[in-house]
């Protein structure tokens, strides 16, 4: 059986019982293209933060084991999935996506595409764009360039 302890470095940590990783099924959980850009160790907790509420550990027992606010851990409870951040700005990239898949653009470095599409007047910024093109090649990876640089060996 594995103990969960709230803080390792304390004294007075209170041990939480778990059940062994043999007796738990295994669960498939469905592949999201919506978790592009959360951080693995939000997800972790956001996991986290399910399971224990799962096994009716109470509230504030679970935001002093993963270190979370009382009202993120209410949060996380209420969300079926972690969503997505949305952006601050607005951005009319989505506009530009059928030029950016063509075939003419295929071989184009991402540098080279981004330069092309400021001209044709899209406002957004460099990261955002990568970002952007990185989902969509992740979508449909047969639009993703083949790579022309060296192999190391």
């Amino acid at each position: 059986m594995f103990t969960l302890y709230n803080d390792p470095k304390k004294e007075t940590s209170e041990a939480i019982n778990s059940e062994s990783a043999l007796q738990s099924k295994a669960e498939y959980i469905e592949p999201s293209f919506t978790t592009a850009n959360i951080s693995i160790d939000k997800q972790h907790k956001f996991d986290k933060v399910r399971g224990l509420h799962s096994k009716g550990i109470s509230i504030k027992q679970i935001a002093r084991t993963v270190k979370l606010t009382r009202t993120t851990v209410r949060r996380y409870i209420a969300m079926e999935q972690l969503v997505k951040r949305q952006s601050h700005s607005t951005t009319n990239l989505d506009a530009f996506i059928d030029f950016l898949i063509e075939e003419d653009n295929r071989g184009k470095t991402y540098r080279d595409l981004h330069k092309k599409i400021i001209e044709m007047g899209v406002n957004d910024k460099y990261t955002q764009f990568c970002c952007k093109m990185n989902e969509i090649y992740d979508m449909q990876p047969s639009l993703r360039p083949k790579s022309t640089g060296r192999a190391l060996v």
